[in-house]
């Protein structure tokens, strides 16, 4: 048997940038833990070597390989620290608190579940994203306010598959759920079967957009990525969209809102609302 080991990964950087390796590391682990100071921020990230076998050379090469993936460059200051012989599914689950979004309750094996709240159970260690995260808050929040009942779902970067496992319980339907990131496909598959939903969500491997059929068509679209990418997407999401159908777009700043936004009402689709939080905002529109 692997003897139980946490990595302890620590990064300083510019407060100003933070927000964006935080959205970035929550894709693939769990306990990514955000602290402020005067002029810097650390992020501490726990990994476990449940799932896979761990180094300090191997989780240094996966993270950076994750941040270049987002464009986003190694901080100069990146240490990592073993944590041997403990208990790491209790530390992790102490780092794991529930966390209720909307209709959904977000908890770990510890935790009773919600009976007045759809349960998304997350192992401790996995790479699914906590929740916690304003973009992935914003979408569940949007999901649990969506008024349809939509048939056929598409989770566009489904990454942990958070939005799809949530998705596939709260409309009780079929999602496609697709990543360019062979692990993050994986991660969905797993998190899916943990949730009792494998049945309902079919995980691909491909590059957005072009893994699909020319006449694949939607209800609803989820897409939390970044606001490049949905820009660019935007004419391929009024393709695959269905008349009345709904996409939540998520990943973006305030600042960004413009330019996302001019970009899908150029594909004729209409911006219903917005989800604000802390400077990020979640778009839902619809293809009338």
């Amino acid at each position: 048997m692997m003897k139980p080991l946490l990595m302890l990964l620590r990064m300083y950087m510019p407060k100003d940038r933070a927000h964006l390796y935080v959205h970035a590391l929550e894709e693939s682990y769990n306990n990514v833990v955000w602290h402020d100071f005067s002029n810097q921020s650390l992020i501490e990230v726990y990994v476990s070597n449940q799932h896979k076998n761990l180094n300090e050379a191997t989780l240094r090469q996966e993270v950076i390989f994750l941040l270049e993936s987002h464009h986003l460059a190694c901080p100069d200051i990146l240490s990592i620290e073993k944590i041997e012989e403990k208990d790491w599914v209790t530390i992790t689950q102490e780092i794991m608190q529930p966390v209720e979004i909307g209709k959904f309750y977000i908890h770990s094996p510890k935790h009773e579940k919600n009976k007045d709240k759809i349960n998304i159970l997350l192992e401790p260690g996995m790479a699914f994203g906590s929740g916690t995260h304003p973009t992935t808050k914003g979408c569940l929040q949007a999901m649990s306010a969506l008024k349809a009942s939509p048939k056929r779902i598409l989770d566009m970067g489904c990454g942990s598959g958070i939005l799809s496992v949530s998705a596939a319980k709260l409309f009780q339907t079929s999602v496609t759920a697709i990543d360019n990131d062979i692990f993050a496909v994986s991660a969905t598959k797993t998190n899916a079967e943990i949730n009792n939903v494998a049945d309902k969500i079919a995980e691909q491997h491909g590059d957005g957009y072009k893994a699909l059929c020319e006449k694949d068509a939607f209800d609803l679209v989820l897409c939390n990525i970044l606001a490049k990418p949905l820009t660019e997407m935007a004419p391929f999401l009024k393709k695959h969209l269905a008349p009345g159908g709904y996409a939540i777009l998520s990943g973006l700043l305030d600042t960004q809102a413009d330019e996302v936004i001019t970009a899908h009402k150029n594909c004729d689709l209409n911006l219903l609302t917005k989800v604000d939080i802390e400077t990020w905002l979640t778009l839902v529109f619809n293809h009338a």
